[in-house]
């Protein structure tokens, strides 16, 4: 049973006794095949199904935004840690959560674990009306987990940003969350889903949920599709210029600015993602 609003200890390990968070998301039959928990290292996690073949998309998402990290950039790996900021929204009963691409060398959204996922929970929902519930923590500190509560989907899309030091656009998954009416989470329901899909009977604050969804799943993201920038760009020019463009909303001005230059930087980038580009600006 999980409490808004309670911090929970997170040791990494659902078999230590004293472990209050992955434990709790740990589904055990009455066999060894009967079992599924979340990795602790993938940055979205996940509870799949136990029938895994007939349905791999996941059964539930546990999401979490960290206050511990830092954004930085790993040479090593050639990839940015984390360039993306969760929002909280109205005492976070809004949360706007973004998946877990990165820029990369080679990698694109879908080869993330975690975007991949979310592109086959938007498949469930178009073919099988398919809903997961979604789990929302924040890591306060190294070992503590703030349980925020059970969220339902309002919107998702495909957002993205021009990273200039890397001449690279990286698109990632934005979900908009908002918290269902409910203090206390049995995981009992959400379990008894994971081990049979045909499983039904759900909480109160569930049915209400899926009885005024606020989403038409058609409208859902084809991942192939790129939607306008979301954040703003790094490394773009002299930036009290482009505060003073903004300041005098002066579109074109700045248009002009960055057109000048993307080509003194010699970077590909076609006049729409321009556009949109500046229009991130004044975002």
């Amino acid at each position: 049973m999980y409490k808004v609003g309670q911090v929970y200890r997170d040791l990494r390990s659902r078999l230590n006794p004293n472990d209050e968070y992955t434990k709790l998301l740990t589904y055990k039959g009455s066999n060894d095949k009967e079992f599924s928990s979340v990795n602790i290292y993938r940055g979205v996690k996940y509870l799949n199904f136990i029938d895994k073949k007939n349905y791999p998309f996941a059964a539930g998402f546990i999401f979490e935004t960290s206050k511990t990290s830092k954004k930085s950039y790993n040479k090593s790996k050639g990839e940015f840690n984390n360039p993306w900021t969760d929002e909280f929204l109205d005492n976070s009963n809004i949360i706007r959560y973004w998946g877990d691409a990165k820029y990369h060398q080679t990698k694109k959204m879908l080869d993330w674990g975690g975007c991949k996922k979310i592109e086959m929970a938007i498949d469930a929902i178009k073919r099988l009306n398919y809903i997961p519930p979604i789990l929302h923590f924040t890591r306060i500190e190294k070992g503590k987990m703030l349980f925020n509560g059970i969220y339902g989907i309002k919107k998702i899309s495909i957002k993205g940003y021009l990273d200039v030091e890397f001449n690279s656009i990286v698109q990632n998954y934005l979900i908009e969350l908002k918290r269902l009416e409910t203090e206390m989470i049995s995981m009992d329901w959400i379990h008894n889903k994971v081990s049979n899909f045909e499983f039904n009977t759900y909480p109160i604050y569930w049915q209400k949920y899926l009885t005024s969804l606020q989403f038409d799943p058609i409208s859902l993201p084809n991942s192939e599709v790129s939607e306008s920038f979301d954040i703003k760009p790094r490394r773009l020019g002299n930036e009290n210029l482009i505060n003073e463009y903004i300041k005098n909303n002066d579109f074109l001005g700045l248009f002009s600015y960055l057109k000048a230059e993307i080509n003194s930087k010699k970077l590909n980038i076609s006049l729409n993602e321009l556009r949109d580009l500046t229009i991130a600006y004044f975002a």
